[in-house]
C-alpha cells in the first residue's frame, strides 16, 4: 500500500504505541536509518539521542550529503503532531531533509520526507487524520514504502 511500512513491526518495534516519547524518537532514529540503507542510501553518521543537531548524514547516489532530522509520533486525540521547533529542546535549523514518521496502532509507520526548507519557519506540523487519507500541504511528500522521492515526485 502507497506510503505504508511494516518496517516498525519488527520483534524490536512491537510495543511502539506504548513506548515513552523518548524512546519513540529513539526507535524512529533507529527505523530512519534502515529505512534509508533499504532505499539505498548510505548512512554516514548517526547522531546519539543526546546529541543536539541533526539526526542522519547520508549520501545520495552523486555523493551529495544531506542532513536528516528525524521526527516520530503515534497518533493522539487530534491526530499526530510533530514538533519542529521548541526553544533549548528541539530545532531543524541545521538540515536538509526532515523525515516525518507517523505511527499507528498496530505499528505500521508511514513516512513524510520534506525538504527542511519547505517548513523552517514552522514549529511544529499537525496531520490531523490518517495518513493514508491526509490531503493537506504535506501529503506531496508521503514515501511509497522503500522509495525515497522529494515531494512533487522528483527522485533524489
Amino acid at each position: 500500500m502507497h506510503g505504508e511500512t511494516d518496517l516498525l513491526c519488527s520483534p524490536s518495534f512491537a510495543n511502539f504505541a506504548l513506548a515513552s516519547h523518548y524512546v519513540l524518537g529513539d526507535l524512529g532514529q533507529i527505523a530512519a536509518e534502515r529505512w534509508f540503507q533499504q532505499s539505498g542510501f548510505q548512512v554516514i553518521s548517526r547522531n546519539e539521542p543526546w546529541q543536539p543537531g541533526h539526526d542522519l548524514v547520508i549520501a545520495t547516489g552523486d555523493g551529495q550529503q544531506l542532513r536528516v532530522e528525524v521526527k516520530t509520533a503515534r497518533r493522539g486525540k487530534d491526530g499526530y503532531q510533530f514538533i519542529l521547533y521548541k526553544k533549548g529542546k528541539t530545532s531543524i535549523a541545521n538540515a536538509d531533509l526532515v523525515m516525518l514518521i507517523a505511527v499507528g496502532d498496530s505499528g505500521k509507520s508511514y513516512t513524510f520526507l520534506i525538504p527542511a526548507g519547505h517548513i523552517r519557519h514552522l514549529k511544529k506540523i499537525d496531520i490531523t487524520s490518517h495518513p493514508l487519507k491526509y490531503r493537506g500541504k504535506y501529503a506531496r511528500y508521503l514515501q511509497p514504502a522503500n522509495s525515497l522521492k522529494w515531494g512533487g515526485g522528483r527522485s533524489c
